[in-house]
């Protein structure tokens, strides 16, 4: 009886640490697996952030060329303006200028 008291104690405590074992393992795995998974979500956020940023820069410099196209544009009409006006006004002097010219040769 006494032999099998002890060998009954002694299973119960090799299926205790057993047990204590597998679950150290587990516990151990687990952290191991969440560690991977946050690394790995991690690089993921960084790798999204990264295309999310080019992809605004790209936006950015299109808009920016967009925007100076349009000022250039702007530039260009409001220049031709001043110009065909600057350009009439001359124009009219000259006329008015080789109309009194030749009303004084009409005179003479």
């Amino acid at each position: 009886i006494r032999c099998y008291i002890q060998r009954k104690r002694y299973q119960n405590l090799r299926y205790s640490a057993i047990a204590m074992q597998y679950r150290w393992r587990a516990s151990q795995l687990a952290k191991q697996q969440r560690n991977n998974y946050l690394r790995m979500k991690w690089a993921a956020v960084l790798l999204q952030a990264c295309v999310r940023r080019w992809q605004v820069q790209k936006m950015l410099a299109t808009k920016h060329e967009a925007a100076t196209v349009m000022q250039a544009t702007m530039k260009c009409f409001v220049q031709r303006k001043r110009f065909l006006a600057l350009k009439n006004a001359v124009m009219l002097l000259q006329y008015r200028w080789r109309a009194t010219l030749l009303a004084w040769k009409e005179r003479k």
